[in-house]
């Protein structure tokens, strides 16, 4: 490690700010350039990132603080939330929930500086100031220290990394293409009326909801929990059970899950917080922040249901409607949901296919996670030079 030197990031990038053209003049958006806030990294797992949810023009550009960022740049979140990071796939700008990185080419690599930022998020969240939100400043950035070993070793850290997401990305993608046919062959059986035996029924007529919390058995008989949340779960990917001591678990963990139910967000549907749960362990809780439906019928067809859009979409609108402090379900609006229930022989058949396409995508997930953990786990060791790489 003795090649390795500490720096200020502004030794070795330029640090820049965005902006956002002014939202009355019509002329400025719906162009041609993409113009990223820091929602559009929320959940963002690829390292590259082209596109978010808007465009500007190039006289919205011009008439803004924001700036064009050449491809290669870093974009860094500054403030709700601090430490989101990716590199922009092509040009860009930002507005300015970020500090984005123009990094030299001769004395760093962009993709090592990604992996440093992605590496210390809590770090730069205590560098945060503000009292209505923290936020991090561009000098303060800029005077962030950071170890870098020798250019051609930043570079073969940063493969070593990138590998490991790109394989990331390769299952994430397989996983998509798997959850969209078991979609269409949902939405096919659906849509067949040559089944005279599709009935109308209740969710709550062919699955129970909420039907386990916390009692003093499971207390006298675990003194652990494996607790879920709802931030731990997005579109089926679960990111991992807290192991907590049952006597300090939060108030929220309360509802007691077992393989083959059903978890779903009751906040804000829209956001997609659902899972179909495969393995779990006898201690495993969820939070009340979760609706758990156990299936008496084909598990599959449920979740199916469940997250198709018009679903999604429908149970979003009744959230919305709701006089909680957040647009939220009740367990009465699940119970009561009507459901169009194929006949016996389509729901096997149904179930047998997508049954092996979940087995697949669920078996992808656990891999997923061992390589987040593996990254993870590498990732600091490689850049503090614990762990070197041949570099040619």
């Amino acid at each position: 490690m003795n090649n390795y030197r500490k720096v200020k990031i502004s030794e070795i990038a330029e640090v820049i700010g965005g902006g956002t053209p002014s939202t009355r003049i019509p002329e400025y958006w719906e162009g041609n350039i993409s113009w990223l806030t820091p929602k559009d990294l929320t959940n963002y797992s690829k390292t590259q990132i082209c596109n978010g949810e808007r465009n500007i023009t190039e006289l919205g550009l011009s008439k803004s603080s924001a700036r064009l960022l050449d491809e290669g740049a870093v974009l860094l979140t500054s403030r709700a939330p601090i430490g989101y990071v990716a590199i922009a796939g092509k040009a860009l700008a930002t507005n300015q929930g970020f500090k984005s990185l123009i990094v030299k080419p001769k004395l760093a690599s962009n993709y090592y500086l990604y992996y440093w930022l992605k590496g210390n998020t809590e770090y730069l969240n205590s560098l945060g100031t503000g009292t209505t939100f923290a936020e991090i400043s561009g000098s303060v950035i800029k005077d962030i220290e950071i170890t870098l070993p020798p250019l051609k070793e930043q570079q073969a850290i940063a493969e070593v990394l990138s590998s490991i997401d790109d394989k990331i990305d390769l299952l994430h993608r397989n996983n998509k293409t798997l959850e969209e046919m078991a979609g269409t062959l949902f939405k096919s059986m659906i849509r067949d009326r040559s089944n005279e035996s599709i009935t109308s029924v209740l969710l709550h007529q062919i699955a129970d909801i909420n039907p386990e919390t916390i009692n003093s058995k499971f207390r006298n008989e675990h003194s652990e929990i494996e607790y879920l949340d709802t931030g731990s779960v997005t579109k089926g990917q679960i990111n991992g059970f807290q192991t907590i001591s049952i006597d300090k678990a939060p108030s929220r963990a309360q509802r007691v899950v077992r393989k083959g139910d059903i978890i779903y967000s009751i906040v804000r549907p829209v956001q997609r917080h659902y899972a179909l749960l495969d393995e779990v362990k006898a201690n495993s809780i969820a939070s009340t922040g979760f609706a758990v439906i156990r299936p008496k019928v084909n598990c599959h067809f449920i979740y199916q249901l469940l997250t198709s859009d018009e679903s999604v979409e429908f149970l979003d609108m009744i959230a919305e409607a709701s006089t909680s402090t957040y647009p939220s379900l009740k367990p009465s609006d699940i119970a009561n949901f009507e459901i169009a229930l194929p006949g016996e022989e389509a729901l096997e058949q149904f179930h047998q296919q997508a049954e092996l396409m979940q087995e697949k995508v669920n078996k992808n997930y656990r891999q997923i996670n061992e390589l987040i953990e593996l990254r993870n786990l590498l990732l600091p060791k490689l850049m503090s030079g614990q762990v070197r790489v041949k570099t040619h």
